[in-house]
């Protein structure tokens, strides 16, 4: 029945008012999707708080740059479809456009804080690992881990999240929202929250919280895309 409901929205005509929008979701969705199975498949090996110490990921780096390489383009595409989704809450006429705005400005400076630091990954930290698998000292590439980490995980986790809760507040505000949404939003968003700012705040909060607390969050947040999808889609075509 529920399935039903929600093919039968889909399904449903798109108004325009809300077709770059609908759209802005449908891809947010697919690359978010392809983010985590990429996380799983290509680059958990090689990231901080995942299955592997410092050793084995300067060694999974070094001896698979083309997996490591590959591993991020789906994140790089999450990050364009985060900007789409801002961009088209702007240009959707019944978002009011103060939280609109605001989500944009976010969304940009973290893939400010975001994209250079992936890049420097699967380029000069690439080189970094190799150096350190053949002197057998880690200790270089685990400072530039760590640097890494910190713009990737922390700041620029931090200015999405925030970048989110303006979405909420833009889609509440424009009637496309229910009681349900809030419950989750007020989850979601402080799991992200409390992951991004509490390494910054505290180092004993260390790597392994912060991939758990992600693990969990980036699940929840496709189903609040799935979520805001069907209420945009089922908000009345004027």
């Amino acid at each position: 029945m529920v399935r039903m409901g929600l093919l039968k929205i889909l399904k449903a005509p798109i108004s325009t008012e809300s077709k770059f929008l609908t759209l802005s979701l449908v891809f947010t969705i697919l690359c978010h999707g392809a983010a985590m199975m990429s996380m799983l498949i290509f680059l958990l090996p090689g990231m901080p708080g995942g299955t592997a110490d410092l050793a084995h990921r300067v060694e999974y780096i070094a001896n698979h740059v083309f997996q490591w390489r590959l591993g991020w383009f789906p994140w790089q595409m999450t990050a364009l479809s985060d900007l789409f989704l801002s961009v088209a809450l702007v240009r959707t006429v019944w978002i009011p456009r103060k939280p609109a705005i605001c989500s944009l400005a976010f969304t940009v400076l973290a893939i400010l804080a975001e994209q250079p630091a992936e890049f420097r990954w699967i380029t000069s930290g690439i080189d970094i690992a190799k150096e350190a698998t053949r002197t057998g000292n880690t200790a270089p590439y685990g400072l530039f881990e760590k640097e890494i980490f910190n713009l990737t995980s922390h700041w620029a986790a931090l200015f999405y999240t925030i970048a989110a809760i303006f979405w909420s507040i833009g889609l509440m505000r424009g009637k496309a929202w229910n009681a349900w949404m809030t419950r989750l939003s007020l989850v979601l968003w402080s799991i992200l929250l409390f992951v991004s700012i509490g390494p910054l705040v505290s180092p004993a909060i260390g790597s392994n919280f912060v991939s758990t607390g992600n693990a969990i969050g980036f699940n929840l947040m496709m189903i609040w895309f799935g979520g805001t999808l069907y209420l945009v889609k089922s908000r009345p075509i004027k």
